[in-house]
């Protein structure tokens, strides 16, 4: 899928960038470069896998590397592996590999080279003289008729390509669980053989298929396991998330400071959401003349990329459900996906949501699992993207499963509903954090009369009953970091209540978190330690928004 819009320099949003329009991971960016200097520089080699969801920017990184190495004595090819015909691919890899060596060496090559045997053959003509060792195995290749057979002997030419060259060789090479469909048998097990003898040539791997390139290079069966550095792009941290954001809107549109965290939480800072979001933001702005986008222009923003089935996002959610499960069985596992978008999150609940049999039900779930789209906490099922789960709860069942049928109507429900998210996160910026954590109890129907304030004379930030059996639990929530002496203090309070007052359960709630002696003093008294991350996934479990430090 490609988006229709255009952003800045001509490229495609959400499509690979190079060299300025290059947002920085400067981490990631900075360690992969750091091994690839130790490889030119030392010989010191560590294959790498960058693993991700689609459009998380990989490919991006891929290239930024590239220029980064650019000039330098060491050759590095990209490929990006397609659904197609092992033929196509065979042909794509070995044109893709004479004609980046004719571009270095100043050789008159096409940019665009259609994947044809004519082709191929016109490339080797030029390249024999320079590398007739490579162009020979390249014929053997084009000779051979198992799809297994040429595969093996594909990975094989790279050592002698590398050899010929006498420059150390990198291979990128991009959706590299593709490998799999290409109908060669245990090609996994053939490029084990090949990379470990190949001592100048470092392959740097990246697949959005989740969970199949961790069954690849992760799992302790998986035929690549060990072989493979792993690093996970993801979604930026909130100050990366934020800064990306207002640089895509500098200069066209100012946002309010809630709509910036609302977009920041709703994407969960992926950069590909926020990169269309922000680009429709600027669109909108620009067309009204607005300087201060309102909650409508974000309301609107939403409409257009989000519900609308010609959006950029709403075309890469459903391409995403589809391509990461089977085909066959589609409505299920959507029917799944929206149940568990809209809260029903265990077995038993989305049996009764879907009138599925609860024995089919949790092979459904673990494809699921296997593809990332969902994971597993306390036996409660939850959507894996935060954006994904809107999607399904807001848009999908609203228009595929819901009895409104005119567009519309289904249009001003869902902007009714965004306007009402978008108010309630401002109400909860606005929350004390001691109300933000009680608000947690409040909503679990475990308890009742949750509150904080006095008990026997004693100051507690949380007081909460539990409904069934009336037993007392009591919070100490600190947002500075937590001491031994904070707990002491708390300790001393609930010591003070007596021996009338029994109290089932003590939590200190650590939102910046605790220190060594802190967690010894809690479990010799046993106190519950919850940090910021269990807190966020208290709130998350009850629709509330997660609070950010």
């Amino acid at each position: 899928m490609h988006s229709q819009y255009t952003g800045g320099e001509g490229t495609m949003l959400g499509n690979p960038v190079r060299g300025e329009a290059f947002y920085d991971r400067v981490r990631l960016l900075d360690l992969l470069t750091c091994e690839l200097q130790g490889f030119l520089r030392q010989g010191t080699r560590s294959h790498l896998a960058l693993i991700g969801p689609r459009k998380a920017g990989k490919t991006s990184l891929l290239f930024e590397l590239q220029r980064r190495f650019e000039g330098q004595d060491i050759f590095m090819l990209y490929l990006y592996l397609k659904p197609e015909p092992s033929r196509l691919f065979l042909h794509r890899f070995l044109i893709s590999l004479l004609a980046d060596f004719l571009r270095r060496q100043g050789r008159p090559v096409d940019q665009v080279i259609l994947p044809t045997r004519p082709n191929l053959e016109a490339l080797m003509q030029q390249a024999i003289s320079l590398l007739p060792g490579t162009v020979a195995k390249i014929m053997e290749i084009t000779r051979q008729t198992d799809v297994e057979e040429q595969l093996f002997s594909l990975f094989l030419l790279l050592g002698v390509f590398q050899q010929e060259i006498g420059l150390p060789l990198v291979v990128m090479l991009d959706e590299f669980q593709r490998l799999a469909g290409y109908q060669a048998g245990d090609v996994f097990d053939h490029f084990r053989e090949v990379i470990a003898a190949q001592e100048q040539v470092l392959y740097l791997i990246a697949g959005s298929a989740v969970g199949m390139m961790m069954d690849i290079v992760a799992d302790k069966a998986a035929p690549l396991f060990g072989h493979f550095r792993i690093h996970h792009v993801g979604t930026f941290d909130y100050e990366d998330a934020r800064f990306f954001l207002l640089d895509k809107i500098k200069g066209v549109v100012n946002l309010k400071e809630n709509h910036l965290n609302f977009l920041i939480d709703l994407t969960e800072g992926f950069p590909f959401y926020l990169d269309v979001l922000a680009h429709r933001i600027t669109l909108l702005a620009g067309t009204q003349g607005l300087h201060l986008a309102p909650r409508s222009l974000i309301t609107q923003a939403l409409v257009e990329e989000v519900f609308l089935d010609v959006g950029t996002i709403y075309q890469y959610l459903r391409e995403t459900i589809e391509e990461s499960i089977v085909r066959r069985g589609m409505g299920t596992y959507l029917a799944l996906l929206s149940a568990i978008a809209q809260g029903h999150n265990t077995v038993s609940q989305l049996a009764r949501h879907t009138g599925m049999q609860m024995p089919a039900i949790p092979h459904y779930l673990r494809r699921m699992m296997d593809a990332h789209l969902i994971q597993r906490r306390d036996r409660r099922y939850l959507i894996t993207d935060k954006l994904m789960a809107f999607w399904l709860k807001y848009v999908y069942a609203l228009r595929e499963e819901s009895y409104v049928t005119e567009l519309e109507t289904s249009l001003q429900h869902f902007k009714s509903q965004v306007d009402a998210l978008i108010a309630a996160y401002k109400s909860e910026l606005g929350l004390a954090r001691e109300a933000q954590i009680r608000e947690i109890f409040a909503r679990d129907e475990g308890f009742t009369n949750v509150r904080g304030g006095t008990l026997q004379g004693q100051e507690f930030d949380l007081i909460a009953w539990r409904r069934d059996t009336g037993a007392l639990w009591l919070g100490e929530i600190k947002t500075t970091p937590l001491d031994r002496v904070d707990l002491h203090r708390f300790e001393e309070r609930v010591a003070a209540l007596g021996p009338d007052v029994t109290v089932e359960r003590k939590v200190a709630l650590a939102l910046a978190g605790y220190n060594e002696a802190a967690a010894h003093f809690a479990a010799e008294h046993d106190i519950e330690l919850w940090d910021l991350r269990r807190v966020n996934e208290a709130r998350e479990r009850f629709g509330l928004h997660p609070i950010c430090l």
